[in-house]
């Protein structure tokens, strides 16, 4: 078993008010690289008809071998004339060296793509540039249209021409002053990005000074001073600095512009230790509560719990529904980034809890797998009552952004996935969860008397609905790690071994259940 947990997590941090100069520097870089993509387009295509073997011979080791051949020497044919069209590109050694990797990633990516699928389209590259014309001959073509079919292409193709592409997003693989970009931070804790753009023969570069400013990648100070890049202040707080430069590890970063303003996201590296979990914590991710977190040792026993409203979230999107409404019915289109931006908060705040939580009482998390989700008695709108949503809110609580997010946190605290390439937590079947008394295992639809209470019609164990189907969750994940993990696929569990007896066993040393 490892000793160490790696995770990685991007942040994107956008570069602020860059001069004109310097939104020239990094616009040019983007768009020289934009164009290798293209160039390299009848090669690829020609490795790609390689693929596409006579009926007789497919069968062949012999043509399977010379097939390989061909295709070791047209990659490495392809590789030269990468090299040989980025050599006179005025670009640094390793932005150079990113553009060719990326084109040489999108090259095979297609090529296996096209294997799978003949339809398979070239990437896309969109002209950044549109000419006069190009405009024109577009306009010829919708005044001389013979048909409506022509007329609405045309009118498309201009469309697209009023709207020119936006460069590919630039990769710097290194994290030197020589050829890549490093995150600086000077005396007073403001974050700048050293980025390397520039070869040592460029007519336009200038001299800029490190002196004094600290890498966060080694909390070395620099020295000296550069004229292959330029220093781009960052927009960040003092919980990015603590977030990521403190205990994470700059690998790798990534220019984009989005047509209005540039952003660096830089990739960073966690190691932490890897936890060996002795309590489960359960989420239940509700309609009146976004969620609600409940903790049990390894008898079972209830530690802690809680629960996150989403009452500011389900307030919001009710409201943003009336307006959605009158604004349709003025047949206008409607459209809210607020939205987005509450819900966002909501989730991260709800992840933030529940791996606190877990990292405090060293538990593994055990989260219910709602893909085939379905509106159960409970959720049901009783006849008469008035619409509230219901359905709507159900596909709107961002369930599977909490998913991800508590997925990533949880990697960085040192929680290993369950399986290779899986998530870092347990998903368990919700079945009877909200029907289920967390104190005595006893099954009834009727405990269920509202959308918050629980009260259990055998032992009179009354709580939250909620924090007590969170209960249930967590122990569906001891089920999972004491009787179902090291089965076999299909294996049945034998009566004893089903979770609604184990837990009654576990409980109280044995019990029913009422269907």
């Amino acid at each position: 078993m490892l000793d160490t947990q790696s995770a990685f997590l991007t942040v994107k941090y956008k570069l602020h008010n860059p001069s004109r100069r310097r939104r020239a520097m990094l616009l040019d870089a983007m768009r020289r690289a934009h164009k290798l993509l293209r160039a390299i387009r009848p090669d690829v295509e020609a490795m790609a008809a390689l693929d596409q073997p006579p009926r007789r011979e497919a069968q062949s080791k012999l043509w399977r071998r010379a097939q390989t051949r061909l295709h070791w020497r047209a990659k490495r044919k392809l590789q030269r004339k990468l090299q040989d069209l980025a050599r006179p590109l005025p670009l640094g050694a390793g932005p150079k060296q990113s553009i060719i990797f990326d084109a040489m990633a999108q090259a095979e990516s297609y090529l296996e793509l096209k294997k799978a699928n003949p339809n398979t389209s070239y990437p896309v590259t969109p002209r950044l540039k549109v000419g006069e014309d190009d405009r024109g001959a577009a306009l010829d073509g919708l005044a001389n249209s013979q048909s409506i079919l022509e007329e609405n292409e045309y009118r498309d193709l201009l469309a697209k021409l009023s709207r020119p592409g936006i460069p590919r997003p630039l990769n710097i693989l290194k994290n030197r002053v020589s050829d890549g970009a490093l995150i600086l931070q000077d005396d007073k804790g403001r974050l700048l990005a050293f980025i390397n753009l520039l070869p040592r023969t460029a007519n336009r570069k200038r001299t800029v000074s490190l002196d004094g400013l600290m890498d966060t990648r080694t909390g070395e100070i620099m020295a000296g001073s550069t004229s292959g890049g330029d220093l781009f202040p960052l927009e960040g707080s003092r919980w990015h600095a603590e977030k990521f430069l403190s205990r994470g590890t700059l690998q790798a970063s990534r220019l984009i512009y989005d047509g209005r303003d540039f952003y660096l996201a830089a990739t960073f590296q966690f190691e932490a230790p890897v936890r060996e979990p002795t309590a489960y914590l359960g989420v239940d991710r509700g309609i009146e509560l976004l969620a609600a977190w409940a903790v049990l040792d390894e008898n079972g026993e209830k530690i802690e719990d809680g629960f996150c409203s989403g009452s500011r979230l389900r307030q919001f999107q009710r409201r943003e529904e009336r307006q959605q409404r009158r604004v349709q019915q003025r047949g206008k289109i409607y459209s809210s980034r607020t939205r987005r931006m509450i819900a966002d908060e909501e989730v991260h705040r709800t992840a933030n809890e529940i791996v606190s939580a877990a990292t405090k009482h060293n538990a593994q998390v055990v989260m219910e797998d709602l893909r085939t989700i379905a509106m159960g008695p409970h959720q049901a709108r009783p006849k008469g009552a008035r619409r509230g949503g219901w359905r709507r809110m159900l596909t709107r609580a961002q369930y599977m952004k909490l998913k991800h997010c508590v997925d990533y946190r949880l990697k960085i605290e040192g929680f290993a996935p369950i399986r290779r390439g899986q998530t870092s937590f347990i998903e368990v079947s919700p079945a009877y969860t909200s029907v289920t008394c967390s104190a005595c295992g006893h099954r009834d639809k009727e405990s269920r008397q509202g959308q918050a209470v629980f009260v259990c019609t055998k032992c009179g164990h009354k709580e939250n609905a909620d924090v007590n189907a969170a209960a249930m969750v967590a122990a569906k994940g001891k089920h999972f790690d004491d009787i179902v993990r090291g089965r076999r696929k299909g294996q049945k569990l034998r009566n004893d071994e089903q979770f609604s007896a184990w837990y009654a066993t576990l409980k109280n040393g044995g019990g029913t259940h009422v269907s």
